[in-house]
């Protein structure tokens, strides 16, 4: 879900499965993303976003977790 809201791609596992890799907008950065196994995926951007990358990903985890009821 995370990765889905900052992300274009298609990454269920009937469109992106294990093995796929491609280039795409990943938020607001450039990106690489690999399907590792079903739900695991590996994403890159330039070492310049990294500390973007982590935010976008905490802040997209978070609000899952308030909408689910599990945010501390």
């Amino acid at each position: 879900d995370a990765l889905a809201r900052l992300t274009t791609i298609d990454l269920r596992a009937q469109s992106f499965g294990p093995g796929a890799t491609t280039r795409s907008e990943f938020q607001h950065m450039h990106a690489a993303i690999s399907c590792l196994e079903e739900d695991v995926f590996e994403v890159m951007v330039f070492s310049s976003m990294a500390g973007t990358l982590v935010h976008d990903l905490t802040v997209a985890c978070t609000e899952i977790a308030a909408r689910v009821g599990i945010a501390d």
